[in-house]
């Protein structure tokens, strides 16, 4: 009985001197992997480690991130934070593209340096995102 009566008055004090719980605000993840080919259907193509994946919003760079050696990037966002004068929302993150900027050649010195590789994206499941498939588009 006294753990329960001192459990209520420790509550009761917090309370009283305004300590609140923080709301985190939502994360979106945009997360995937880039293979270094420019035929999106090899699935033996090896990793494009070290490659800028772009996330653009009608025309403007909303965020960057860096491959992995895996080939793997993660861009995390903020809901409701402006980013480059986009406003971060689910809305806004299905209408995006991911564009790798960093020439194949980089990954494979047979590919060529006239093309990047873009990718629509798609809702995994709640705040997670990811690349339909990446497929080479010349410049």
């Amino acid at each position: 009985m006294k753990s329960l009566v001192l459990l209520v008055v420790v509550l009761t004090v917090l309370a009283g001197n305004g300590v609140q719980s923080q709301v985190i605000p939502p994360i979106l993840t945009v997360t995937g992997t880039v293979k270094c080919t420019q035929n999106y259907t090899d699935a033996t193509a090896p990793a494009f480690a070290h490659a800028e994946v772009q996330l653009i919003s009608g025309g403007t760079i909303i965020a960057t991130a860096t491959t992995d050696i895996n080939g793997l990037f993660n861009i995390n966002l903020v809901v409701g934070v402006s980013l480059n004068g986009i406003l971060v929302n689910v809305e806004i993150l299905e209408t995006c593209i991911l564009k790798v900027t960093t020439p194949l050649v980089q990954c494979n010195a047979s590919l060529t340096t006239n093309g990047v590789l873009v990718s629509s994206i798609t809702r995994l499941n709640t705040g997670v995102f990811a690349p339909v498939c990446f497929i080479f588009v010349t410049l």
